[in-house]
């Protein structure tokens, strides 16, 4: 299908530079791709996510209005990331501002995470989602995530035999800290950047007394950029993966470690039905009681092909479904 003469409006969350990736890959297959961010961002919605939500959803929601009034005009294609920021009310506007436009819905997690779940399912059609039991559940289509370039000419020396970076939630630290029991047994060099605010941190460690004392280094106060984060993950032999409790699609961690040719250690079951990849270059372990196959640090990453989860097969196939 040819779109080299149309316009495209992506809409979505700022996170990293995933928007600007996906925005650079569609400006190379359109006449013009246009981004527009619905995620309300400043202190002051820190401030009030604690002290008045509801306050703080309204100004989120006059956010997004403004947002959609200032797009630009003269849009033939539409593509939202996950929307979980969209109100009925948001969609009718974008539908009455757009009214000949195509959309597509690309659900970026799990539809138990999306509190407007409900509303997005009614008010769309083209719906995607990165979650495969997802796509059985509601009858959506399945694409994963993807990985934004291959790295794997990029030599690095493995400084590490595996390393994990992430956001502190559920029971990451608990799970952290079994597998360090483990990989101290075993003499395996390892890395975790667990990021949470100082406050937490302090509630937990010193008042709550949750976070062994000896678990210090595994915790980080300030987001890691994206630079910081591929340099950690080209200097690990393996990348380890814990999903949300409350998800099954494949992460973007897991996904970029493709691209990096880097092995998979997860707690994520749902990857042995990801038939194109080679079974060798993950394993799949218990979280609540972590027993690992170490032999699989010792071994091999195994080439295969896995272009399907590049960013081009990524979009060329979203863009297909316009049809």
């Amino acid at each position: 299908m040819s779109v080299a003469d149309k316009n495209i409006l992506l809409l979505g969350l700022g996170f990293y530079d995933y928007e600007k990736a996906i925005l650079d890959g569609l400006s190379k297959r359109f006449a013009n791709a246009y981004y527009v961010s619905l995620k309300y961002q400043s202190l002051v919605g820190r401030i009030l996510a604690h002290i008045s939500p509801s306050l703080l959803r309204q100004i989120e929601s006059d956010f997004v209005t403004k947002q959609i009034r200032k797009s630009p005009q003269n849009i033939d294609y539409v593509i939202i990331i996950k929307g979980e920021y969209l109100t009925e009310k948001h969609i009718v506007l974008l539908k009455q501002k757009y009214p000949s436009a195509k959309f597509l819905l690309y659900l970026w997690d799990s539809l138990a995470n999306i509190s407007n779940s409900s509303l997005l399912l009614e008010k769309f059609d083209n719906i995607y989602t990165f979650d495969r039991i997802d796509s059985i559940k509601y009858d959506l289509r399945f694409r994963p995530l993807f990985y934004r370039k291959s790295y794997e000419h990029e030599e690095r020396l493995n400084k590490y035999d595996i390393s994990f970076v992430g956001i502190m939630h559920s029971e990451r630290y608990q799970i952290l800290h079994r597998l360090k029991k483990e990989f101290d047994k075993h003499n395996i060099k390892y890395k975790f950047c667990l990021y949470t605010g100082k406050y937490t941190y302090i509630i937990h460690r010193y008042i709550k007394k949750t976070i062994d004392k000896d678990d210090g280094d595994f915790f980080i106060f300030k987001k890691m950029t994206y630079a910081q984060y591929l340099d950690l993950s080209l200097s690990s032999k393996i990348i380890l993966d814990l999903a949300h409790p409350l998800q099954s699609g494949l992460t973007m961690r897991t996904i970029e470690a493709i691209g990096m040719k880097k092995k998979i250690l997860t707690d994520n079951k749902d990857i042995i039905h990801y038939a194109m990849w080679n079974d060798r270059n993950y394993q799949v372990f218990d979280a609540k009681r972590p027993v690992i196959d170490f032999s699989f640090f010792s071994s091999e990453y195994v080439n295969d092909d896995l272009s399907y989860f590049s960013l081009d097969s990524f979009l060329d196939e979203l863009i297909q479904s316009f049809r």
